[in-house]
């Protein structure tokens, strides 16, 4: 969520990131929830390791063949069924529910054409009989989970660092286990040497998150309207990290 600091409260805007740094009249913010999902049925699922934690098979003896749908044969079932069925729905909204002329449709809005497909059609033209959807389970898919809400998190979630950030906010929240190795010396893909390029790049990472999170601090007592002594910061101008740092090397541990 984006807010503009100017006269116009609340003013959404969409804007580049380096705009926005550059003006400095943008406040950025995360909107967080979490969803209660039901485990009901499938308990033991989650109780083994095998299909908690650990891969169904070793990649390293997957063939091209494996990547194919048509090598899952119930996967495979599903999706030739699935293409028939909306074929059949989609026919059956074009012939017998639409009931709008060709220049009506041309200028009508997503509203008014969602509305045609739920419509009841008085006297179908064309008999067409769409099969149900095939459902694991069909007693679950009809229960909504509960969405609650979290506190906004002052954070840019386009950005790596605040990506960091609300993950760590998370895991305080939740009592997540979450440990950065102490130390980080990665071989390169041969295994022969040392990789100090990555090594560099994650130490870089977090230094950048120590210095990011001490301009949050900030960031959030002016948000607050609170007094900030700045005699004990330090800031250092540098580039922006995020931008720099690829980041999938930037969460390794």
């Amino acid at each position: 969520m984006q807010l503009k600091r100017t006269s116009l409260r609340h003013l959404r805007l969409s804007k580049l990131q380096k705009e926005k740094v550059k003006q400095g009249k943008m406040w950025d913010f995360t909107v967080r929830g979490y969803r209660a999902t039901s485990t009901e049925d499938i308990e033991d699922l989650f109780e083994d390791a095998a299909t908690v934690v650990l891969p169904q098979r070793d990649v390293r003896q997957l063939t091209y063949d494996d990547t194919k749908l048509e090598c899952n044969k119930d996967q495979f079932e599903r999706w030739t069924f699935f293409k028939e069925r909306n074929m059949l729905r989609r026919l059956d909204l074009a012939l017998n529910k639409v009931q709008m002329t060709k220049d009506e449709i041309k200028g009508a809005s997503s509203d008014v054409l969602k509305a045609q497909e739920s419509a009841e059609s008085p006297c179908a033209a064309f008999r067409i009989d769409i099969p149900p959807v095939l459902e694991d389970f069909p007693d679950q898919s009809r229960v909504k989970a509960p969405i609650y809400p979290l506190p906004l998190s002052h954070e840019n979630q386009c950005t790596i660092v605040g990506t960091a950030s609300n993950l760590e906010l998370f895991s305080s929240e939740f009592g997540f286990k979450s440990s950065k190795a102490k130390k980080y010396l990665p071989l390169k893909k041969s295994g022969k040497d040392f990789d100090l390029e990555r090594a560099y790049q994650r130490y870089a990472f977090l230094k950048a998150l120590e210095q990011h999170k001490v301009q949050q601090n900030q960031y959030e007592h002016i948000l607050r309207h609170e007094a900030v002594d700045e005699s004990h910061l330090e800031f250092v101008e540098h580039d922006t990290v995020d931008d720099d740092i690829d980041a999938d090397e930037n969460v390794d541990d």
